[in-house]
């Protein structure tokens, strides 16, 4: 090709560089040039805009596949009515008088609620270490990461852990 005068062969030491010969080509009008540059900038704008739906229905996606399914909502409310049944049953009793709280049952209850302290003041500090290192790169401040990504904080409810 470079023989028939289509590309220009520069030799540079060892190396050879082969151009194409612009001489070749019609010269372009500076119009079509600024014709062909709004065309670019359009399907760029129109790429960007279709990504950004394409994320927004992809989120939307996620977020119904996450979401409980009508057979499962239905069990997971019998459940629940079943438990709230028992436990009214129960306060019924307690408010008559007739059955008393065992020691074990106490003991249990005390347990499980010791348990359940240090699991939440453990969450809650693994949640502060983690957002803490993730405001260190971030530009804006610790009130608008929150927002941005949804966190509800204890201290928004005025709520503490209780002490042990």
């Amino acid at each position: 090709m470079a023989q028939e005068g289509q590309i220009r062969e520069k030799v540079y030491g060892k190396q050879k560089v082969y151009v194409a010969d612009q001489s070749q080509f019609p010269d372009v009008d500076e119009a079509e040039v600024k014709v062909m540059d709004n065309k670019i900038n359009e399907a760029t704008q129109k790429l960007q805009a279709t990504q950004e739906e394409n994320k927004r229905l992809d989120m939307e996606l996620k977020s119904l596949n996450s979401a409980l399914t009508t057979e499962e909502a239905r069990k997971q409310l019998t459940q629940v009515t079943q438990e709230v049944s028992q436990l009214r049953q129960k306060v019924h009793q307690l408010k008559e008088g007739g059955k008393i709280v065992s020691p074990e049952e106490r003991n249990q209850v005390s347990t499980r609620r010791t348990k359940y302290v240090k699991e939440w003041r453990k969450r809650k500090r693994m949640s502060n270490d983690l957002l803490n290192a993730i405001l260190e790169g971030y530009p804006k401040t610790k009130k608008v990461l929150y927002e941005e990504v949804g966190i509800e904080t204890d201290e928004e409810y005025k709520v503490s852990p209780p002490e042990l």
